[in-house]
């Protein structure tokens, strides 16, 4: 009896010493830096290192992914900044091209309307031109038209017609005595007659400017009313 009682004693014990080795054993293979003292002053150094040597790599290898990035990223962010500028020098040349284009659309604009006017002054000059030629047309065929009527009273009143052809004879002729058209209500009845009479008789006689042609009439006229 006391011989069982002992070895139920000792199977407890023997449980826990064997339990105790399986964990020790357990440290050891997790903290190889935990052998014996035979083989500690060459696994510990060896131990630390690899750490201190991978730690190193993997902070290198961190780092050196870190700087890559951020070359990338400075790098992306440099050619947009590039490409902006870029589009805004593009923008800016478009909208300088398009305004000297309107620029250029309005100097052509402006050349043109101002060619409309010149044009437009060279017609009423012209018109002006033509009003004073046929206001100057006018006025000799007044005059002629004034010589005529004279030339005519005084044949009317008496005075002899080869006295009359002689007179106007050294002023060019009766033909610049009279008008060239002369209105058919201004010539009395009777009077055409005898001023194309005139005419035919003074045919192939000189001719003489309307300027002296009057003032030598005037003259004449005047001078056979005294």
């Amino acid at each position: 009896m006391p011989s069982v009682t002992r070895q139920r004693d000792l199977s407890p014990a023997r449980g826990r010493s064997k339990r105790q080795q399986s964990a020790s054993s357990q440290r050891l293979a997790n903290k190889p830096y935990l052998l014996s003292s035979s083989s500690s002053s060459k696994s510990i150094p060896e131990s630390i290192s690899a750490l201190v040597s991978g730690a190193k790599d993997a902070l290198k290898s961190y780092s050196d992914s870190n700087v890559n990035r951020v070359a990338v990223e400075s790098r992306a962010v440099e050619l947009a900044a590039r490409d902006r500028v870029h589009q805004r020098e593009a923008e800016k040349e478009q909208r300088e091209a398009e305004r000297k284009q309107r620029e250029a659309e309005c100097a052509e604009r402006q050349q043109e309307c101002e060619h409309e006017i010149e044009l437009e002054k060279l017609e009423m000059r012209k018109e002006e031109l033509g009003l004073e030629r046929e206001q100057i047309s006018l006025r000799h065929e007044e005059i002629a038209f004034g010589h005529s009527q004279a030339l005519l009273k005084m044949v009317e009143s008496g005075v002899d017609l080869n006295v009359l052809l002689r007179a106007v004879r050294p002023l060019g002729g009766v033909d610049q005595l009279l008008p060239l058209n002369p209105p058919s209500q201004s010539l009395p009845t009777g009077s055409s007659s005898l001023a194309s009479g005139l005419s035919s008789l003074a045919a192939g006689s000189s001719s003489f400017t309307s300027h002296n042609t009057g003032c030598a009439s005037d003259f004449f006229v005047q001078d056979h009313l005294r």
